[in-house]
């Protein structure tokens, strides 16, 4: 009996090990997405992932899951992004919130933490590559120290536990991840198809929540359905149906910066794949996806990236000729796209891109005014992260519905001058000199690749609140965690 339950986890093993097993699990992960089935489908991710990181002896199928969890999350069930008007409220807030969801996630989401705790302390010479927890350790400082000399009129409670959602973004995070990922070899290639597989979901749910509100609100559906169904109303002002592009996990803004920050993972797999035609086309889709999800920011970071990463790819590669006739005909058939768009709709994608009021950069430069000033008020350890959310003078200047999220200031620069002050901005310093001179220092593979994401992440965190939100950070982290698992397997090597 014991030996026929050990057969079956070695044949799943073996299967989840396939580079395919990624786009398995991508396809299952938008089933449960589409479907709105977001409780079945997180307890289901969640004790998979658990279970694969416990009796699995590769780390790789359980991160596969792990990674694809959050994008189960539904459009139909998202909190979403509050409109300025109330009678524009569409999603229902409360799903996230009923005892129904929330038990059984509480249960899931410890069995998955205690299975993933059991495989650091159970693997944990990986430990040994983890060169940056001293640098995020200094971040994490910071960040608990932001506005601690005026704690009563700063908030300082309040804020110590928004500073903790980034102390657990950033080293809780790259801890975890660096105890569970072990040495092995294929690791960078398989991150690449991982992430190559999350452009992919990332795509779809950015079309599919298109393709929902094509649709009329049939009465047969549920409330949280209706409520995502608009008939094809989308075409009068952008700025009227962008809020409705929320993919679940995220909403425009989010979606799109993350599709420009994963873009480099496609296209290593161009480079590095005989037959690549397959990845070509999804880095088209990523890019059409970008646009669709009309971020700004992921349109200026991912839009320079993806002729930079196009070019330098096909300068590498060997068998061009496909390569070439098939960007050749994205191009054409993207221009005829935007000029039926820009004609018919009177859209102009470029003005839309460009601000419209001259250098403010879309209501951004409201939020680093502030920024500038709470540092001149508290200039050593800012005012913190909560205080914003008090002061009726941020409040009137940011305007509209009024959120924690919107308390970030849109820029991990004016993040840290406003709330931590001259200690956040040298830690942050201290950590990003150290990493990247490590990385420019040693040998590993696919150096140029692993730049680029960091580059992305960082230019998209200076318009953009992801360098907040931790699933986004998550994959920051794991990018600076293959990285060093390459620089200690390299070193080890040439002993």
């Amino acid at each position: 009996m014991l030996e026929s339950i050990v057969k079956i986890k070695d044949k799943i093993e073996k299967f989840a090990l396939k580079p395919s097993f990624v786009f398995v699990v991508c396809l299952i992960a938008f089933i449960f997405h589409a479907l709105a089935w977001d409780v079945a489908g997180l307890l289901i991710f969640a004790f998979c992932g658990g279970l694969f990181f416990v009796f699995f002896d590769d780390c790789r199928p359980a991160l596969t899951v792990l990674f694809f969890t959050i994008f189960v999350v539904s459009t139909q069930n998202s909190t979403g992004f509050p409109p300025e008007s109330e009678t524009n409220a569409y999603f229902r807030p409360d799903y996230y919130l009923r005892k129904s969801t929330i038990i059984p996630l509480v249960f899931g989401g410890c069995f998955l933490f205690g299975c993933i705790i059991f495989r650091c302390i159970k693997r944990r010479e990986n430990f040994l590559t983890a060169k940056s927890l001293v640098p995020l350790a200094a971040v994490s400082l910071s960040l608990v120290l932001s506005g601690i000399l005026s704690a009563k009129q700063y908030h300082y409670g309040e804020s110590l536990l928004f500073a903790l959602v980034g102390v657990a973004s950033y080293l809780g995070l790259y801890a975890i991840l660096s105890g569970v990922t072990d040495c092995l070899d294929g690791l960078l290639d398989f991150a690449m198809t991982l992430f190559s597989g999350v452009t992919l979901i990332i795509s779809l749910e950015i079309i599919y929540v298109y393709f929902l509100n094509m649709l009329p609100p049939f009465e047969f559906l549920p409330e949280n359905w209706k409520n995502c169904m608009r008939s094809g109303n989308f075409f009068g002002s952008i700025q009227c149906w962008k809020p409705y592009i929320v993919t679940g996990c995220g909403v425009s803004n989010q979606s799109g910066a993350m599709l420009a920050f994963l873009l480099p993972a496609v296209f290593y797999k161009i480079y590095k794949t005989e037959r690549y035609v397959g990845y070509e086309l999804l880095a088209i889709l990523s890019a059409l996806s970008i646009v669709l999800s009309l971020s700004r920011t992921a349109m200026l970071v991912g839009g320079p990236l993806f002729i930079v990463l196009s070019v330098y790819v096909g300068i590498k590669l060997e068998k061009k000729t496909t390569y070439f006739i098939i960007y050749g005909a994205f191009i054409v058939a993207a221009l005829v796209a935007l000029a039926i768009v820009t004609l018919k709709y009177d859209i102009n994608i470029i003005d839309y891109v460009r601000p419209s009021t001259g250098p403010k950069l879309n209501g951004r430069n409201r939020y680093w005014k502030m920024a500038v000033e709470y540092f001149k008020e508290s200039p050593i350890f800012g005012v913190g992260f909560a205080y914003p959310c008090h002061d009726p003078k941020f409040i009137s200047e940011v305007g509209g519905s009024f959120s924690p999220f919107r308390a970030l200031y849109h820029s991990f620069f004016f993040q840290l001058l406003g709330s931590s002050g001259i200690v956040g901005l040298i830690a942050a310093a201290y950590a990003l000199i150290n990493i990247a001179v490590r990385f420019v220092r040693e040998k590993f593979e696919g150096k140029f690749f692993v730049f680029c994401f960091l580059i992305a992440f960082l230019v998209a965190s200076l318009f953009d609140i992801i360098y907040f939100v931790p699933y986004y950070v998550f994959f920051a982290m794991f990018i600076i965690v293959v990285a060093e698992k390459q620089i200690y397997k390299t070193k080890k090597s040439d002993l």
